[in-house]
């Protein structure tokens, strides 16, 4: 898999954990933030890949086994602003 291939495959992954709206497992899907970090960090993006290390160390902060659902109306009220 070339450059292209992984920085866009790595894109994919990360828009989708964004776009989550659910998140059953706090720490799996704080792992997942440190997965992509690495992955960015092995084709040289250092600083996305510090974004989403920043991300990781933050939600698993928030607990094990935590289940989050995101309330889709405030979140857009938030961003309208």
């Amino acid at each position: 898999m070339n450059f292209t291939d992984r920085y866009k495959r790595l894109n994919q992954i990360r828009f989708a954990l964004v776009r989550m709206v659910e998140i059953p497992d706090m720490q799996k899907y704080a792992l997942r933030w440190k997965r992509i970090g690495d992955g960015y960090a092995k084709i040289g993006m250092e600083c996305t890949a510090a974004i989403c290390y920043s991300n990781w160390r933050r939600y698993a902060a928030i607990g094990t086994g935590v289940h989050v659902r995101l309330e889709v109306e405030n979140v857009l009220s938030i961003l309208a602003m």
